[in-house]
C-alpha cells in the first residue's frame, strides 16, 4: 500500500501572521522595534530543533534506500523533509524578525517532530510484525501531515495528532510477528534487501582484491539466491531468514578463504567474524 500524501506545502499562514502595519510612521519604526525577546528564544529553540530532525531524516532516507526500503518509508522520509524545509523557513523568517510568532507554531514543531519519531520508531521495532501493524502506522502519519499542512488548525487539534500517534505506535508494537509459515511482508524482505547490499559492498571491499576467482564466484551465487528470495512476494518468513543465515555464512567462507597469490595482506576491517562457522 504506497500512501499518497497531500503535496501542498505548508502555507505562511499556517505559521506565521505577517507584520502589517497601517502608516508609514510605523513602517518607518520597523528597525528599532525588535521582536519580542521571548518569542524569538523559542523561535531559535524550536529552529534548532527543526534543522535537528533535517539532519537525522537525511540519514535516514539514505539508510533507507540503501537497504531498499518499502515506498511507504522512503515517501514518507521525503516528505517529512519537505514539512522540515518548509518550518525552518517560516522559523527562520521569525527569527529576523520579518513576521511574528503565531500561537500555533509551537504545536505545529511538536507535531512535526512527532512524526519523525515515529516514523524512526517503526522502522526499527515493527519489521517482523504482521502487515496490519505497518499500516496503522503509516495511516496515522499520513492523517497528521494533513493536520500539519491545514491553515487552520489549533493548537488542540496538532497536539490531538501527536495523542493519536503515540497510540498508533503503541498499538502497532503489541501486535503479533508474523509466523515462520507466514508469508513474509516487503518490511520482512527488505531486512534481506539491506544485507545484500551490505554484502555487495563488502565483498567489494574486501573480497574482490584479495581473493581467488573460484570464492568470488561463490560469493556471488549467494548473493544472486539471496536475491531471488527478496524478489519473491510469496517467500515465507522462514525463507526468508534462512537466506539471510547463508548469505552471512557466505560472506564468513569467502574471508577466511586464503588471499590469492600476489595479493596483498587483507585490512584489519575485513577480518572473519570471531563467531563465525568453521
Amino acid at each position: 500500500m504506497k500512501i499518497k500524501f497531500i503535496a501542498a506545502p505548508l502555507v505562511a499562514g499556517a505559521l506565521m501572521v505577517p507584520a502589517t502595519l497601517s502608516t508609514p510612521a510605523a513602517q518607518a519604526a520597523i528597525p528599532t522595534i525588535p521582536a519580542v525577546s521571548s518569542n524569538t528564544a523559542d523561535a531559535h529553540k524550536l529552529l534548532e530543533d527543526v534543522n535537528g530532525r533535517i539532519t537525522s531524516l537525511n540519514d535516514d532516507l539514505k539508510v533507507a534506500k540503501a537497504s531498499l526500503s518499502p515506498m511507504e518509508v522512503i515517501d514518507t522520509i521525503a516528505d517529512l523533509l519537505k514539512q522540515a524545509k518548509q518550518l525552518k523557513a517560516q522559523l527562520e523568517k521569525i527569527v529576523k524578525g520579518v513576521v511574528t510568532f503565531a500561537k500555533s507554531i509551537p504545536a505545529r514543531v511538536e507535531l512535526f517532530l512527532a512524526m519523525c519519531d515515529t516514523t524512526h520508531t517503526a522502522t526499527l521495532t515493527l519489521q517482523d510484525k504482521v502487515q496490519n501493524a505497518h499500516s496503522t502506522v503509516f495511516l496515522a502519519i499520513a492523517h497528521a501531515i494533513n493536520v500539519l499542512i491545514t491553515i487552520n488548525s489549533t493548537p488542540a487539534q496538532l497536539t490531538d495528532e501527536v495523542a493519536a500517534l503515540k497510540k498508533a505506535i503503541a498499538a502497532a508494537q503489541a501486535m503479533p510477528d508474523l509466523k515462520p509459515t507466514d508469508v513474509a511482508t516487503k518490511y520482512v524482505r527488505a531486512k534481506l534487501g539491506g544485507l545484500i547490499v551490505q554484502v555487495r559492498f563488502d565483498r567489494n571491499t574486501c573480497v574482490i582484491n584479495y581473493k581467488d576467482r573460484d570464492t568470488v564466484r561463490l560469493l556471488n551465487r549467494a548473493i544472486i539466491r539471496a536475491g531471488q528470495v527478496r524478489s519473491n512476494a510469496w517467500v515465507r518468513v522462514a525463507d526468508v531468514d534462512q537466506a539471510i543465515k547463508e548469505l552471512k555464512a557466505a560472506y564468513q567462507d569467502a574471508l577466511k578463504t586464503p588471499n590469492k597469490k600476489g595479493a596483498p595482506a587483507s585490512p584489519s576491517s575485513c577480518m572473519p567474524a570471531a563467531d563465525a562457522p568453521v
